[in-house]
């Protein structure tokens, strides 16, 4: 490939046995830091063709070829505090806010803990020299306390049982490992139901992130995801940093969303349940600008049912999996937007 004029690694090496391979991947874990770019592993492969033909492939990779991955790096530092944030759904996930420690290529503050039980297996506590690492090279996660260096009268990190948000309840259903707001008006569940409902997985209104969605909110600009559809434009324009062209920017990725299939609203706007499969099904043959038809009873007080693919979906479904995230229990209007 070199002699083609391609760019190719110069550390690339063919060797006549295993031995020198396995010291090959000994010497980079080591020197992994010498190189000028970040590595998580190295690839050996089967430096002969005809071997490969051989050998083949399996439904997910070829038999010729194999990644040595590089155990994580790891690094310690102080455990400042330990805090719960609350998503959409109500969860709240317990994190460590961590002095700034640079680890796996990057600076790491803040970590998951996932759970009041894993908090509780691991025994950390704020305070605590902790040894963090990057799960998979990627997640930032806390292994443990470094219990030599931990100081006397540290107590153990217990779980709030009010919401950080709101103030009201946090639940821990028997047989859950989470713990949950029940509150659905929870201003922490307003911003991530907004702003999953936009996210590129979803409605994909592109400009509107998390900190733009909570300056909405602060400002009354919004109260839920149908209000993006209402967002007044000329308050927009006198907010600092949205001048003409990104206010039309903003408008035209809400303009498009519209055409989103309706399955993407539905799904992501619904409760734990109903199954997204259902959702989906139900979504697939209307675009969101269609609404109008699911909204209405028929003449008998029952709920009209459309046939999505070979399976009749009932629009009350429908209708349920729309209104539960929108945060809007009965809307009568809107049917405009």
């Amino acid at each position: 490939m070199g002699s083609l004029g391609l760019p190719v690694n110069p550390e690339t090496t063919t060797f006549d046995d295993l031995a020198q391979v396995y010291a090959f991947c000994a010497h980079w874990e080591e020197h992994r830091h010498d190189l000028p770019y970040e590595i998580d592993g190295i690839v050996v492969k089967v430096d002969d063709l005809a071997s490969r033909e051989v050998l083949g492939t399996t439904a997910r990779a070829p038999r010729w070829a194999i990644a040595y991955k590089l155990p994580p790096e790891e690094r310690t530092t102080m455990l400042r505090d330990i805090q719960v944030s609350v998503g959409r759904t109500g969860r709240a996930t317990p994190f460590a806010v961590l002095e700034p420690v640079f680890v796996g290529g990057s600076t790491v503050g803040m970590a998951t803990l996932h759970n009041e039980d894993q908090v509780a297996i691991k025994d950390v506590r704020p305070g605590d020299t902790v040894v963090v690492r990057k799960a998979g090279d990627v997640i930032p996660e806390v292994v443990g306390p470094v219990l030599d260096v931990r100081p006397e009268g540290l107590e153990p990190w217990v779980f709030p049982t009010v919401c950080p948000s709101c103030g009201e309840p946090l639940v821990r259903a028997e047989g859950e490992v989470d713990h949950r707001c029940v509150n659905t008006d929870c201003p922490a569940r307003r911003l991530a139901r907004i702003s999953h409902f936009v996210s590129r997985g979803a409605m994909d209104i592109e400009g509107l992130g998390e900190r733009q969605i909570q300056l909405f909110l602060d400002l009354g600009l919004i109260t839920d995801a149908a209000d993006v559809y209402a967002l007044d434009l000329d308050a927009l324009r006198e907010l600092d940093g949205y001048g003409e062209r990104a206010v039309a920017n903003l408008a035209a990725a809400i303009e498009a969303s519209k055409a989103r299939p309706l399955a993407e609203p539905a799904v992501r706007t619904q409760h734990r349940a109903p199954g997204s499969h259902r959702c989906a099904a139900a979504g697939r043959p209307t675009p969101l600008a269609g609404l109008d038809p699911f909204r209405e009873p028929r003449g008998d007080g029952r709920h009209r049912r459309y046939r999505a693919g070979d399976r009749p979906v009932g629009a009350r479904l429908l209708r349920r999996c729309l209104q539960q995230r929108l945060g809007r229990q009965a809307r009568g209007g809107r049917r405009d937007h």
